[in-house]
């Protein structure tokens, strides 16, 4: 006779495709080396597994060199704005500034079938603060507009066999030097 221990199913969260109001509950840098640094930040949130992540890795504007996907995160999320001089914000990008923070994000089923969470978020919603704000219309308004141009078109990408934009991918290092 063998014995068989039975592993209980997780709760996930809402995987249904489509926008979610969330809230940050951990947030952890990373970096990894295929002969160029890269680094990310995988972003959990409240009600949901710690496997259900956002993994937003750096992308830079080709014109100006700035980096751009992580710091709208922290900016769409109100998080670790300190300073503004003109059009220079400065946001200290620690994770600790996230946490408790609002974002919406958008769930998307990738080539495998898997679920996945597009970097390319929104603001929970209306707010003001030393940069900018946001009312309601603007961030309904911001959401189609991210959607019909950034995630709609990298979401029928999958349909040409592509892979997922979240994978957990290589070995991962803490990287104190992330700024």
């Amino acid at each position: 006779m063998a014995k068989l221990t039975l592993k209980r199913t997780q709760d996930l969260g809402d995987l249904s495709p489509g926008w979610k109001k969330v809230t940050i509950s951990g947030a952890k840098k990373g970096s990894y080396d295929f002969g160029e640094k890269k680094k990310f930040i995988d972003i959990t949130f409240e009600g949901y597994a710690e496997n259900v992540k956002l993994r937003a890795h750096q992308k830079f504007n080709k014109t100006t060199k700035e980096e751009f996907c992580i710091a709208n995160i922290f900016r769409y999320a109100d998080a670790g704005i300190s300073e503004v001089d003109g059009d220079q914000v400065e946001i200290d990008t620690s994770p600790k500034n996230l946490i408790g923070k609002e974002l919406q994000v958008y769930f998307y089923k990738n080539a495998k079938g898997y679920t996945d969470i597009s970097d390319n978020v929104v603001p929970a919603g209306p707010f003001k603060n030393i940069a900018e704000e946001w009312t309601a219309e603007e961030v309904e308004g911001f959401k189609k507009t991210t959607y019909n141009n950034r995630i709609a078109p990298y979401i029928s990408q999958f349909s040409n066999g592509s892979t997922s934009s979240n994978d957990t991918g290589p070995p991962v290092s803490e990287d104190d030097d992330w700024d």
